[in-house]
């Protein structure tokens, strides 16, 4: 799928991305980097692939790191689940990792921002799926985000104990999803209501867990005119 198609707008980006690692607990995490063709300190977005992991089922994710890129963002695709050994991530396995991976995502967080092409200032996290419940959690932690999309994802416990402040967010989901049920963007829309968080929900009626490639392009759009109003 070509998902980051209409995203493409004029700008330009590499076309095979950068691969570097980082520690996080003292293990090797990979990183692919798409970075724009443009000079000086770019808004940065750090992307977050689901359980199935960036080397399985969400081949699609990198389509989606070249897209932003394009659009002038610096974009790093963080292999999380190196930290432990992880390939697919069933419920019993996300409950077990789940803090690990958090913390080796916060440990992302300041390689993204030690980075020669970032302006720190503007650092966007976007997930989808499990990576749009990491998302959320490090959105609800770290200072250093200022902007979070989250695809077909929710509200964990995690976040709900760690949360000092949540940044804007946009949260996209099928209204079909019988993985993560939409009642789970309900929630957190009604969270950061309380949070008196700003934030944009958008329910696509007729899709479930993966979006069709319309819908999936619509919900880059929209993270792209999100971004650029709060990245901006």
């Amino acid at each position: 799928m070509r998902l980051a198609a209409g995203l493409v707008l004029g700008a330009t980006a590499s076309a095979a991305p950068e691969e570097t690692t980082f520690l996080s607990g003292g293990k090797s995490i990979g990183v692919e980097v798409f970075r724009p063709d443009s000079t000086g300190r770019a808004p940065a977005l750090v992307v977050l692939h689901g359980a199935s992991g960036p080397l399985l089922g969400n081949h699609y994710i990198r389509q989606l790191g070249a897209g932003f890129a394009a659009e002038g963002y610096a974009t790093f695709l963080i292999r999380y689940f190196d930290r432990t050994g992880t390939g697919y991530a069933g419920d019993a396995t996300i409950r077990r990792h789940y803090a690990t991976w958090s913390d080796t995502i916060d440990d992302a967080v300041g390689f993204v921002i030690a980075d020669r092409q970032v302006d720190r200032e503007r650092v966007g996290v976007l997930g989808y799926s499990l990576g749009g419940y990491l998302a959320v959690t490090q959105g609800a932690r770290d200072p250093r985000v200022s902007a979070v999309i989250e695809i077909a994802g929710g509200l964990d416990e995690l976040s709900r104990r760690r949360a000092k402040r949540m940044p804007p967010t946009l949260i996209l989901h099928g209204e079909r999803d019988t993985r993560v049920p939409v009642s789970e963007a309900r929630e957190l829309a009604e969270w950061l209501r309380e949070q008196k968080t700003a934030h944009e929900m958008h329910l696509y009626p007729d899709e479930g867990h993966l979006l069709s490639v319309p819908a999936a392009l619509d919900a880059l759009a929209r993270g792209h005119a999100f971004l650029r109003k709060h990245l901006r």
